[in-house]
């Protein structure tokens, strides 16, 4: 081997040397910096601050008014219609489809009804449809809902849509069916 070879070799060596030192300093600093900055600032993610606020979840704890319809668009008188009033006692009105208005029937509930009417709400976070307001515009015939409800204790849910529904809304509406249904069947 030649001096000239030999001497280019040992410049390449240094050369490639160099910048392995440099890339794995570099990579030394960063990963320095990242342990650093992980030990001064990533704990205090974890833990809240005395003046941090843990949000509540509210969740309803009583019932003064109910009512809860909905329609199926493709039939006649394919309103339903449940509502509770909790003044002195609690009465349900329960209005079926394929019924008229005046065949509607009413009810003296249980708090055990009430608070399974209450666990449904709570369970599927109905509270978080307060303000939902939402049609579809070129739909005929199409399904609707509203609901309003007020609690004894100052909560108060008022939701609507026509083809547009909220988180949960069929697993609600067929909760609310099978409860009330039993009002009627065990009359």
């Amino acid at each position: 081997m030649n001096k000239e070879k030999k001497k280019q070799m040992d410049k390449n060596i240094e050369t490639y040397g160099s910048l392995v030192v440099i890339i794995l300093g570099i990579l030394l600093i960063f990963g320095w910096g990242l342990v650093i900055g992980k030990l001064l600032i990533g704990n205090k993610k974890d833990t809240p601050k005395e003046n941090d606020k843990i949000e509540e979840i509210k969740k309803i704890k009583s019932l003064a008014i109910f009512d809860f319809y909905y329609t199926n668009g493709y039939a006649v008188n394919s309103e339903v219609r449940y509502e509770v009033n909790c003044e002195d006692v609690c009465n349900v009105n329960i209005k079926p489809m394929d019924v008229s208005k005046e065949e509607s029937q009413n009810f003296e509930v249980n708090d055990a009804f009430i608070n399974e009417l209450i666990n449904i709400l709570n369970e599927y976070d109905v509270i978080s449809w307060d303000g939902f307001n939402k049609f579809a515009k070129d739909v005929y015939d199409g399904d609707s809902f509203s609901l309003n409800l007020t609690s004894k204790d100052d909560i108060s849910i008022s939701a609507s849509g026509y083809m547009i529904w909220p988180d949960n809304y069929r697993q609600v509406k067929s909760e609310l069916d099978n409860l009330f249904q039993k009002l009627l069947v065990n009359e």
